[in-house]
């Protein structure tokens, strides 16, 4: 949480159904959360993803902690908001479900954008989990970007619901969204020793893991401006018989 919510954090259950821990020593701007519905708000504390955290309140930190709430019933959920101007910000919700189908609402206060739903996030028999990232602007300062997690069809009627566990904000400072991270490669040679080139197709913030196995990747580069020239170059190659690298945004 604390790398990843610069700007601001959120978690949700982490001891009762109640508890709501949030980024210290700033201005909070990810709300508490709002019940959809009228059954009641539970914590649960088997969440297939652990949260931790070192610069939170009212809890400072956290390690690894498989904790969120949960509602049962159809059509209940959650509702959440973060601040929405001209600048361009980055939310990230993290949800899941037992027995059910979800139904992922975002719009802006100002309803300058078109809404946004997915209903993607669905398991018959089981949990499933998600992390929706929403990168916003509003067409004028002031506003809100809302967001609401209900479900929309039961399969456990007894048991199903819709979970909360994070979220986690970022000012990217641009006026524009960046693009999906696209990573390409290039071979080339040095002195009769082939060496790898890898960079991103549209310059932005990223980091590369490495591994020889496709587990347990090692963290090898990581590029924080998001210079178009800042890449990773190695030569020689590693003398493995396969190496496996994956990218994702920084942060």
């Amino acid at each position: 949480m604390t790398p990843e919510g610069t700007t601001d954090w959120a978690h949700w259950g982490l001891v009762t159904g109640s508890s709501f821990d949030h980024k210290n020593g700033v201005t909070q701007k990810i709300s508490g959360l709002t019940v959809l519905g009228t059954n009641l708000l539970q914590q649960y504390s088997d969440n297939h993803t652990g949260f931790s955290w070192s610069d939170g309140t009212p809890t400072p930190s956290a390690t690894n902690s498989t904790t969120g709430v949960y509602i049962t019933g159809e059509t209940n959920g959650f509702e959440i908001y973060a601040p929405a101007d001209t600048t361009t910000k980055r939310l990230k919700v993290y949800v899941g479900l037992y027995g059910a189908r979800g139904n992922f609402q975002v719009y802006l206060s100002d309803f300058s954008a078109k809404a946004y739903t997915d209903t993607s996030v669905s398991n018959v028999y089981d949990s499933s989990y998600a992390v929706f990232t929403l990168d916003y602007a509003a067409a004028s300062a002031g506003q809100d970007l809302i967001v609401q997690y209900r479900s929309m069809a039961l399969y456990d009627f007894d048991f199903g619901n819709v979970t909360l566990q994070a979220a986690t904000l970022v000012e990217t400072n641009s006026s524009t969204v960046l693009g999906q991270l696209r990573l390409e490669y290039q071979f080339f040679s040095t002195n009769g020793n082939f060496g790898l080139l890898v960079s991103p197709t549209e310059a932005q913030p990223y980091s590369l893991d490495a591994s020889s196995t496709l587990t347990h990747g090692a963290p090898i580069f990581t590029n924080h401006t998001g210079a178009s020239s800042s890449n990773l170059s190695q030569a020689p190659i590693t003398n493995t018989p396969h190496r496996f690298f994956r990218g994702k945004r920084w942060p």
